[in-house]
C-alpha cells in the first residue's frame, strides 16, 4: 500500500462517493483517499474567486495527475469530477453524480465555515452563514441521495460535527451548527436502518483555517509556535482511516459519533446519569444538587433512540 492510501486500491471499486467542501484540507486528502481506493469522487467546494481553477477542480486535477503517475499498473484509481457550487445546491451535486456515474452511495460532508467571535458580537447574519453552510449545507446533499440509497437499499453518510460542541469562546455560531450534526445524525441513522442506509458523525482535528482563526489574536512567536505543533501532530490525513470505515460497504456501524486526529478514534456518547424523584420544589433541588450532578465516574447511560431513552427513564422513576 503506498503511502498515499489509506485503503485498499479497490476497496471502493464501483462506489460513487461526493464530498462537499472537497477542495478544503481534509476535503482535499479525502477526495485523493476514496479515489485511489477505487472510488469515482464527485468533489464540490465553492466556484474560484477568478479565472483560474477553484479548489474542487484542484482537488481534481491532483488526482487525475496522480492517478497517471501511477507506476503500477493495476493501481485501480477511479474517476474524479468537479462540481463547483455550495453545499446547500444538493439536489444538482447528487444530479451530477448520477449523470456521471449512474449511482450515488457515499455521502461525506466536509465543507464548512466558521466566525470567531464573542457570542455579544455575533449577528444573525453570522448564525445564518454558519448553519447555512455547516448544517443546512450538509442536509442538503444528504436528503438529494436519500432518495437514491432508500431504492438501492445501500448509503452511507459521514457528516461532520466538532470536539467544540463541549464547549469553548468565541465560536457559538459554530457549535450551534455542529451540535445540530451531532444530533441530527442518531435521527438520520434510525431512518436509514431499514434501507441499509448507515449515517455516522466524525469531529476531525487537523490544521486548518478555524484552528489558525482561532489562534490568531496570540502574541506572534507564541502564535507560531502553536501553528507548528498544529501542522506537524494534526495532518489532514490524520482523519481518513476512520472516515473511510464508516463510508465502507462492510460497516455496521449506525447512529455513532467519534472524535478523529492524528491518526486517532474515540467515541463521543449522548447519555444521562440517574438522578432524583420527588422534586417537588426548588429548594429540593438546591437542597440535591450534589445528588443529581452526581460524583465523578458516575454511571452514564448511553440509549440508542429517544424510545430508548424514555423506557429507561421511565423505569428509573417508578
Amino acid at each position: 500500500m503506498s503511502a498515499l492510501r489509506y485503503a485498499a486500491k479497490d476497496a471502493f471499486k464501483g462506489r460513487t462517493v461526493l464530498i462537499t467542501g472537497g477542495g478544503g484540507a481534509i476535503g482535499r486528502a479525502a477526495s485523493l483517499a476514496f479515489a485511489s481506493a477505487g472510488a469515482n469522487v464527485v468533489v464540490n467546494d465553492l466556484p474560484s474567486n477568478s479565472e483560474g481553477a477553484g479548489p474542487a477542480e484542484r482537488t481534481v486535477n491532483e488526482i487525475k495527475s496522480r492517478a497517471e503517475a501511477e507506476t503500477d499498473a493495476e493501481a485501480g484509481w477511479g474517476s474524479a469530477i468537479a462540481v463547483p457550487g455550495t453545499s446547500f445546491e444538493g439536489q444538482k451535486l447528487v444530479d451530477a453524480a448520477v449523470s456521471r456515474f449512474g449511482r450515488i452511495d457515499v455521502v461525506v460532508t466536509l465543507a464548512g465555515t466558521h466566525a470567531v467571535t464573542p457570542f455579544a458580537q455575533h449577528t444573525m447574519e453570522d448564525f445564518q452563514r454558519v448553519l447555512g453552510t455547516n448544517t443546512f449545507g450538509a442536509v442538503s446533499p444528504i436528503l438529494a441521495a436519500w432518495p437514491h440509497f432508500q431504492r438501492q437499499r445501500y448509503g452511507r453518510v459521514v457528516t461532520v460535527t466538532s470536539d467544540t460542541i463541549f464547549g469553548t469562546t468565541s465560536l457559538s455560531s459554530y457549535i450551534f451548527s455542529r451540535g445540530a450534526n451531532f444530533v441530527g445524525a442518531r435521527a438520520l441513522a434510525i431512518e436509514g436502518a431499514d434501507h441499509n442506509i448507515l449515517v455516522n458523525c466524525v469531529a476531525p482535528v487537523a490544521a486548518s483555517a478555524l484552528s489558525f482563526d482561532y489562534i490568531k489574536d496570540m502574541e506572534p512567536s507564541v502564535r507560531a509556535q502553536y501553528e507548528a505543533q498544529l501542522t506537524q501532530k494534526f495532518p489532514p490525513e490524520g482523519n481518513l482511516p476512520m472516515i473511510l470505515a464508516l463510508a465502507h460497504e462492510s460497516s455496521t456501524i449506525t447512529g455513532e459519533t467519534f472524535s478523529l486526529g492524528a491518526y486517532c478514534v474515540s467515541r463521543i456518547v449522548l447519555g444521562f446519569q440517574d438522578g432524583i424523584t420527588n422534586a417537588r420544589s426548588m429548594e429540593d433541588i438546591f437542597k440535591r444538587q450534589g445528588d443529581i450532578l452526581g460524583p465523578p465516574g458516575k454511571e452514564v447511560k448511553i440509549p440508542a433512540s429517544s424510545e430508548e431513552a424514555m423506557n429507561t427513564l421511565q423505569r428509573s422513576r417508578e
